[in-house]
């Protein structure tokens, strides 16, 4: 009798080791994702979403940047491009600090500008300085009501004071790209927000 007890005894131990070592062998992976998607979560929609297009939109400019040292002979073409490589990349890299101490995700492909990116990357001399400058007004363009909105609309004080910090950069980029050669009709410059001189940053974008 006493040795039945003894081994329903061992068999019920050996079972509730086995049971909580499930249940904590399980909780590293689930807590691990918890803390990231915590950390992420904490930025309003707002904000993840202005990380998520401010960061993939940086990126195409400097890889377009970089097509302008290769695929034009034109001197203002080339240096507009290295001016997109210098500010684009300088901000890229300020966008991707503020997002790692808040936890957040930043795409590292072109993503849905792949494609305008591949399209330009086909093209040589004079057919890529045309398709450069309006794709360079469209993206700015497009660019400067994104970081208007952060600054309005957004959320976290870090990333609306970097929308704040790179509008200037994004007008003079809009500015150059509308006075190369090459056409390209494009939309009215924006005006709303507020009109920072070029001048009064010197860093990026």
């Amino acid at each position: 009798m006493q040795k039945t007890l003894a081994v329903i005894s061992i068999a019920a131990l050996v079972a509730g080791c086995a049971s909580n070592h499930k249940e904590h062998s399980g909780s590293p992976g689930a807590n691990s994702q918890e803390t990231v998607g915590g950390a992420s979560g904490t930025l309003a929609a707002q904000d993840a979403t202005f990380i998520q297009e401010a960061a993939q939109g940086g990126m195409t400019e400097v890889r377009e940047g970089q097509l302008a040292q290769k695929n034009t002979q034109n001197d203002a073409v080339r240096t507009f491009g290295q001016r997109l490589i210098t500010d684009h990349g300088k901000a890229n890299q300020e966008l991707r600090q503020i997002a790692k101490n808040k936890g957040a995700a930043v795409p590292t492909s072109l993503g849905k500008n792949q494609e305008q990116y591949d399209r330009l990357a086909a093209l040589k001399d004079a057919d890529f300085d045309k398709a450069f400058k309006e794709q360079s007004i469209k993206d700015h363009q497009g660019a400067i009501k994104l970081f208007e909105q952060q600054t309005q609309q957004g959320s976290d004080a870090d990333l609306k004071a970097f929308a704040q910090k790179h509008l200037p950069h994004l007008r003079e980029h809009l500015a150059m790209a509308q006075q190369l050669g090459g056409g390209g009709q494009t939309e009215a410059t924006p005006t709303s927000g507020t009109t920072d001189s070029p001048s009064s940053t010197t860093q990026q974008k």
